[in-house]
């Protein structure tokens, strides 16, 4: 008995591959949808353009770390975990945080940036146990209103943090840690680095980022 021939026909062998993509892709994004639809969470973008070409600059360096998606870049990205990191990277470049320092926590929160930029921001990690939402938005709150106490801090409170503060360095004339952008050891920028660490870290309040600070370098004045 002759053997069949019909699934050597490479014509057949490609419309059966291309058959299975198109199963994978449907599944996938079926997937993706369903849950989408079950954390309809809102991105905060706002009408300022040149605030929106900073978000997407620094997303353009990342994949989404939500760990479902296929490496899907960051600024495209529409799953919930993605919508959340933009407004991670908003908060803080609202908030006054330089692109690096965004990068840099973005990387240690998250994860998942491109490997073309590892060496200068490290291989980052991806805890996703972490608070995705404290809350709070820097862009629909004011800075100063730390609301609940047991409410971790967020961009929103940097300022309120700051102000808590005098510039420790010892070596200029700026009271305000606010007012200061020195770069002396121990100083205004070092300080200020610090705390956007720790509130990018997401799980501290705004008293515990305060102790922090006060307990590395002092200058608490209030």
């Amino acid at each position: 008995m002759k053997k069949s021939k019909r699934f050597r026909d490479p014509l057949t062998i490609g419309l059966l591959i291309v058959s299975v993509i198109i199963i994978i892709v449907f599944y996938a994004n079926y997937v993706k949808r369903g849950i989408e639809l079950t954390d309809p969470y809102v991105e905060q973008k706002t009408n300022n353009v040149e605030l929106e070409n900073k978000v997407l600059a620094v997303a353009s360096k990342f994949v989404c770390a939500c760990g479902s998606c296929p490496k899907e870049p960051l600024e495209t990205c529409s799953c919930p975990t993605a919508r959340k990191e933009r407004d991670f990277i908003r908060d803080a470049l609202y908030s006054g945080m330089d692109e690096g320092n965004v990068i840099t926590t973005l990387n240690n929160r998250y994860g998942g940036i491109e490997s073309e930029f590892e060496a200068q921001y490290g291989s980052g990690k991806v805890n996703l146990n972490l608070p995705q939402n404290t809350g709070q938005n820097l862009l629909l709150d004011p800075p100063g209103d730390s609301g609940d106490a047991s409410q971790f801090a967020s961009f929103a409170n940097r300022m309120e943090i700051i102000s808590h503060f005098t510039c420790p360095c010892g070596q200029c004339t700026m009271d305000e840690l606010k007012d200061c952008d020195c770069d002396h050891p121990r100083g205004a920028k070092e300080v200020k680095r610090f705390i956007d660490e720790k509130i990018g870290e997401g799980n501290l309040t705004v008293a515990q980022v305060i102790e922090l600070v006060d307990n590395k370098y002092g200058g608490k004045i209030r």
